[in-house]
C-alpha cells in the first residue's frame, strides 16, 4: 500500500471512516446555508469565466482560482491541485481536482475544507451554492443517492 498515490490512500481512509452519506432530502432541507455577498460575487464572476472556457485546462484554471478565492473568505486558504480524483486532504489543506472539470465536485471538496469531514455540510454547501448560481444547469441534473449527475442522453436512431 505504500506505493499508492497519497490522494488515493486519503480517499480509502475517508471511505473507511466516513459517516453515512446524507439523503437528497437532508441536503435540500431548509434553512439553506447563508453565504456572504463576496462569495456570491466570486461565483458570479467564476460563472462568466467558465462560460467562455473552451478546453479543460482553462476550466481547471478557473476552478482553482474560484476555490482559492472562496477559501480565503472562510480563512481556510486551501492549496488546489490537479490529481486523479476529487478529494480534500485535511492534513495538508489541499483540494485535489479530478480528471474531469466539475463545479459541483470542486465546491463539495471546498465544503470539506471549510466544514471538515461532515458529508452533510459539504453536500449542502456545494448543492445550494450550485443551485443558486447555476439554476438552469441544476435543473438538468439528476440525483443518484447523495450526488448530482448529468442525465444520460439516449439517442434514438430511426
Amino acid at each position: 500500500m505504500e506505493n499508492l498515490n497519497p490522494a488515493f490512500l486519503g480517499f480509502l481512509q475517508a471511505i473507511q471512516n466516513s459517516p453515512q452519506y446524507p439523503t437528497k432530502e437532508e441536503i435540500l432541507a431548509e434553512p439553506t446555508l447563508e453565504y456572504n455577498e463576496v462569495v456570491i460575487d466570486i461565483l458570479k464572476t467564476f460563472k462568466r469565466k467558465w462560460q467562455i472556457c473552451s478546453i479543460s485546462e482553462e476550466r481547471f484554471y478557473v476552478l482553482k482560482e474560484m476555490a482559492k478565492d472562496i477559501g480565503v473568505q472562510y480563512e481556510k486558504n486551501p492549496v488546489v491541485e490537479l490529481g486523479t480524483l476529487y478529494c480534500y486532504q485535511p492534513s495538508v489543506n489541499t483540494i485535489v481536482l479530478g480528471p474531469e472539470p466539475s463545479i459541483i465536485s470542486t465546491l463539495h471538496e471546498l465544503g470539506h475544507a471549510i466544514f471538515g469531514a461532515s458529508e452533510k455540510d459539504a453536500c449542502r454547501f456545494s448543492v445550494h451554492l450550485f443551485r443558486m448560481i447555476f439554476p438552469k444547469a441544476y435543473d438538468r441534473l439528476q440525483w443518484d443517492g447523495h450526488m448530482l449527475k448529468r442525465k444520460e442522453v439516449v439517442c434514438r436512431v430511426k
